[in-house]
């Protein structure tokens, strides 16, 4: 085998927390899909799980992949590295439409005591209205991008210690 491939090969890090995490979000949803799917409601097709799914797996491969490991030395594998976590996986996610069968998927204790109280809660409403409104999730996403991407390049310019 090349050099070049066998270091591809043996370059994977695979997060266990994120690993664990994205693993039980697709069980709980997969529970849930299953679980109103048996009930006969027809508002969610195979597509949207398959699409629910797909988010998870390219969010676990741009975080466990290749990418991650080459990300700090190559540029590019930098840059596809955010393409997939800010315009691949996002979308594909949210085509899956994850709030009901999340919250379907959890165990009745947990949707009746906790998930369904705070999803009810008009604070709650108001915030998660406010956050995915088109304009705010922009707006946030690019003070984010500014703050990550331009914030440590004017501090360095300025002569102030690198911060994270």
């Amino acid at each position: 085998m090349q050099p070049l491939y066998q270091a591809v090969l043996m370059s994977w890090s695979i997060p266990p927390a994120a690993s664990f995490a994205l693993a039980l979000t697709a069980l709980l949803y997969l529970r849930g899909w299953f679980l109103l799917r048996r009930a006969g409601l027809p508002f969610l097709p195979l597509w949207r799980a398959v699409s629910f799914i797909l988010g998870l797996l390219s969010l676990w491969s741009a975080l466990a992949s290749p990418l991650d490991t080459f990300s700090g030395f190559v540029l590019t594998a930098h840059m596809v590295q955010h393409m997939i976590l800010m315009m691949v996986a996002p979308p594909l996610i949210l085509l899956g439409a994850p709030l009901i069968p999340l919250v379907r998927g959890l165990p009745i204790f947990a949707a009746r005591e906790f998930a369904g109280p705070f999803l009810n809660w008009p604070p709650a409403n108001r915030v998660g209205n406010a956050l995915t409104n088109p304009v705010v999730a922009m707006l946030l996403m690019g003070a984010t991008m500014f703050r990550l991407a331009h914030a440590q390049t004017l501090r360095a310019s300025a002569g102030v210690g690198l911060v994270a």
